[in-house]
């Protein structure tokens, strides 16, 4: 039993969610954790893909919405199972202010960081 834990990779999807659903709410958060948090630290492979394409959209000048998400993310299958646009207008409800994102971005990284090291002791 106490190794089948160990084998759970330390995640906080919540977390991940929050910081999402921040951005989405305004797009200035994701100015407080771009510097460090990169799209590879997300457990969740989608709300990495979800948190690259906020990034793209604004890095061209567009607002980075429910919308704009779907129309870049709209054809990826992965998208379409968890919910589409319902599952990002969810985002925006859990979070309910962007004051925390830098502090949720900290506990994505860190537990990135323990995955990957977690990862190098299994070699």
């Amino acid at each position: 039993m106490e190794k089948d834990l160990a084998k759970i990779a330390p995640s906080n999807i919540q977390a991940e969610q929050m910081i999402l659903g921040a951005i989405l709410i305004n797009n200035r958060a994701l100015y407080n954790i771009n510097e460090f948090l990169l799209p590879e630290h997300f457990y969740e492979p989608l709300h990495g893909k979800i948190y690259k394409s906020i990034n793209l959209i604004i890095s061209k000048g567009i607002s980075a919405t429910v919308i704009s998400l779907k129309n870049m993310l709209g054809n990826e299958l992965a998208f379409d199972e968890i919910g589409g646009v319902d599952y990002l207008a969810k985002l925006t409800t859990l979070a309910l202010s962007i004051v925390n994102v830098n502090e949720y971005g900290k506990i994505v990284y860190d537990l990135a960081l323990r995955r990957y090291l977690i990862k190098i002791g299994e070699k």
